[in-house]
């Protein structure tokens, strides 16, 4: 009988292949920040005063002692913000596979969605040390090392794992992704300059995009921006017509590429400005040694 059960078995019920389990985990992961309730913990923990307990340590007098305090940042939201370098190297290494819509949708929520519910929360704090951690320098990492994590790159334009995410975006929005894949990269766009400045979006490496496929030699500056051009011609193109759902879908989502827009704009700025402190800068050290 036992074996006449194993035969029975459905293919949900077999053990799950390398990819899969990773595509289950992501898909979790999705459920946990779309749910209001379920991501509660990553915005707020209780943190704890220090525990008073009175014992008496002879009769009549009493002496508190106290627990240990529980630790300053969020658990949760750290395992969560751990994860995020996993989630754009998927994003980028797995181009049109089932786990690359999910890290999308993963890394959406994470990087839009949840430091939109909750600004002052504990999860932007985290998010933003990840952003730290990819665009600060670390000297004290080897150069043999460099293989064994890609959270900490130094440069203006965001290395690391967001390196990762500016390849795993380059990705989506050169295929022939969905529209709402391409309206939640753009958005993703945006989440990626607020967190590691508007230069990123003028950057070159493309992360662990590069090393596993071939790119066209279109920017991904360049890339963005026109594909935002076109997101806003086409919904305000649809605000004005006659379908009353459709209008309602497109005033909802035209904020996203708008949003971009007003992020490329300060990245030109920015990149402008850069070059001109670079000109100055030059032509203050050839002034000073002509001097000398």
């Amino acid at each position: 009988d036992d074996d006449d059960d194993d035969d029975d078995r459905t293919p949900s019920d077999s053990p799950l292949g390398p990819n899969d389990a990773v595509l289950r985990s992501i898909q979790l992961l999705g459920q946990l920040l779309e749910s209001h309730a379920a991501s509660e913990p990553l915005h707020a923990h209780d943190r704890g005063t220090r525990t008073v307990k009175a014992v008496k340590s002879r009769p009549g007098a009493r002496v508190a002692v106290a627990k240990p305090a529980r630790p300053k940042h969020n658990p949760r939201a750290r395992a969560v913000a751990n994860a995020m370098p996993s989630l754009a190297w998927t994003l980028a290494s797995r181009p049109g596979s089932p786990e690359q819509i999910e890290s999308l949708r993963c890394l959406v929520l994470a990087m839009s969605f949840a430091p939109a519910r909750r600004p002052e929360g504990d999860w932007p704090t985290e998010l933003a040390r990840m952003g730290r951690m990819a665009t600060a320098p670390n000297p004290s990492e080897k150069p043999s090392d460099a293989h064994k994590t890609r959270k900490n790159r130094p440069g203006a334009t965001g290395g690391g794992w967001l390196a990762d995410l500016r390849g795993g975006l380059s990705s989506v929005l050169r295929s022939k992704a969905t529209r709402e894949m391409r309206h939640a990269a753009l958005d993703l766009c945006s989440a990626g300059a607020d967190l590691a400045g508007p230069r990123w979006l003028c950057g070159d490496d493309l992360g662990a995009l590069g090393q596993t496929a071939k790119t066209t030699d279109v920017p991904f500056f360049r890339l963005a921006l026109e594909l935002t051009r076109v997101e806003c011609a086409v919904l305000l193109h649809d605000v004005s017509r006659d379908d009353v759902e459709l209008r309602s879908r497109a005033r909802s989502s035209l904020p996203v590429p708008l949003v971009l827009f007003e992020r490329l704009v300060a990245a030109l700025a920015a990149d402008a400005q850069a070059a001109d402190d670079a000109v100055e800068a030059a032509a203050a050290g050839g002034g000073g040694g002509g001097g000398g």
